[in-house]
């Protein structure tokens, strides 16, 4: 009916334009593969937190990488995340 949600445990988050990565170090209320949480309906939300090492005081941008494959859009990567902006607001994936 709505579907499923999950996320990979070797998830991480990368200073923009850098190599660097901070491997997830612990997910709250979202299962870590290859358990999966199943929605009731598609109207069904899953607010959930990961937990990341510190990042470097000056970072401004980050990529939220859950894998890098041949076809990324099977898992929740956004690049260029600003921040500033997440200060401000919460980020809601699209469906």
């Amino acid at each position: 009916n709505g579907g499923w949600v999950m996320i990979e445990r070797e998830t991480f988050i990368r200073p923009v334009h850098t190599n660097q990565r901070l491997t997830m170090v612990h997910a709250v209320n979202i299962p870590i593969a290859p358990k999966k949480h199943w929605y009731k309906s598609s109207r069904q939300c899953l607010y959930y937190t990961l937990y990341f090492p510190r990042l470097p005081e000056d970072v401004t941008a980050i990529d939220i990488i859950e894998k890098e494959a041949a076809r990324p859009n099977n898992y929740f990567n956004f690049y260029g995340v600003s921040l500033e902006k997440i200060a401000q607001e919460v980020i809601i994936a699209p469906n």
